[in-house]
């Protein structure tokens, strides 16, 4: 864990993953058949190169947590929707909220405990330093994860 300043204590994110769902709850009945749903919406996406640049600060919905995220490249946006679309629709589909719009495609790197937003954002150059010898990094969208409870399911794109 780093320490930012004496009031913000970061961690470092354990699984680091480009974001394309809000975090939401199913019932434990359900999660077979949500997961069935998301690998046919996603049989015929596919995968792509795509890069990350700039970091931004976000909240959760409840403001329990913040996080220090690297955003994906304008450029890649297109791909990213596209790739988003049968997501929303299964989500949709089982009465759960699509993804945030506009989307903000992003690939969160630390956080912490509440909504930390202000002291994070006045640090953000700060921050930004970190990454400074790095104009963009690499990212690989291969695949689809899901994550349920301690159930794990990956969907591979084309």
């Amino acid at each position: 864990m780093a320490k930012l300043a004496p009031e913000v204590e970061l961690t470092a994110n354990e699984s680091l993953h480009l974001s394309l769902s809000r975090t939401v709850v199913l019932q434990y009945h359900q999660i077979e058949e949500f997961s069935r749903s998301l690998k046919t919406a996603l049989h015929s996406c596919t995968g792509f190169s795509a890069s990350l640049q700039g970091l931004r600060i976000y909240t959760n919905d409840e403001g329990t947590r913040t996080f220090v995220a690297a955003q994906l490249d304008a450029a890649f946006t297109e791909k990213t929707t596209k790739l988003l679309k049968p997501i929303d629709s299964v989500m949709l589909e089982y009465r759960l909220p699509p993804f945030y719009d506009p989307p903000s495609f992003h690939v969160s790197l630390l956080w912490c405990v509440g909504d930390q937003t202000k002291v994070l954002t006045e640090k953000l150059d700060e921050l930004q330093q970190l990454l400074a010898n790095q104009e963009t990094l690499p990212l690989a969208v291969t695949e689809v994860h899901l994550k349920c409870g301690n159930k794990d399911f990956s969907y591979s794109l084309k």
